[in-house]
């Protein structure tokens, strides 16, 4: 009786060499896929970053850590005055706010971010203002963290001060 094609294909030594090599093809891009990979660069965005909101000149500081060492960075901006709650109205009139929330590494130099604006009142009475997705880039060897623009205000560039 004679042996068809695929059971001699299936015994040959090459034909094993090619599983093999799928297979290990597939496990290094799994391996590369895995979020934990990213921990190597969450050390980039660590720490204290501080510049100057271009549209209205007040000092901008941002803190990245990681409390849990799980790769998801706890995210607060802070500046002395925000354009956005300030034009919230009269009961708002020192423009005070923060921005919170969760980010984590998309590669070396992306850090993709989910954020929340709460926006203060003069009577101390906070006004979340909505959650939205971001990415902030990582530029000059790692010194400088570029804040996308916003509506109409331009970009924040944050210089890193302290690890």
């Amino acid at each position: 009786m004679r042996t068809c094609r695929l059971e001699r294909g299936f015994w040959s030594p090459a034909f094993w060499l090619v599983v093999a090599g799928c297979v290990f093809s597939v496990s290094v891009v799994f391996a590369l896929s895995r979020p934990g990979l990213d921990l190597l660069h969450v050390k980039n965005f660590l720490g204290l970053w501080e510049g100057i909101d271009p549209l209205d000149g007040s000092p901008v500081r941002l803190s990245l850590s990681d409390i849990d060492d799980d790769g998801v960075l706890e995210h607060t901006l802070q500046e002395d005055f925000y354009t956005f709650c300030f034009n919230l109205g009269p009961t708002y009139s020192r423009g005070r706010g923060v921005v919170i929330g969760t980010a984590t590494v998309a590669s070396k130099d992306v850090l993709d971010v989910e954020t929340e604006l709460i926006c203060i009142d003069d009577n101390n009475v906070s006004a979340p203002q909505g959650v939205a997705p971001n990415q902030y880039i990582l530029r000059s060897r790692g010194r400088v963290l570029v804040l996308p623009a916003f509506g109409d205000a331009p970009g924040i560039v944050l210089h890193h001060v302290a690890r």
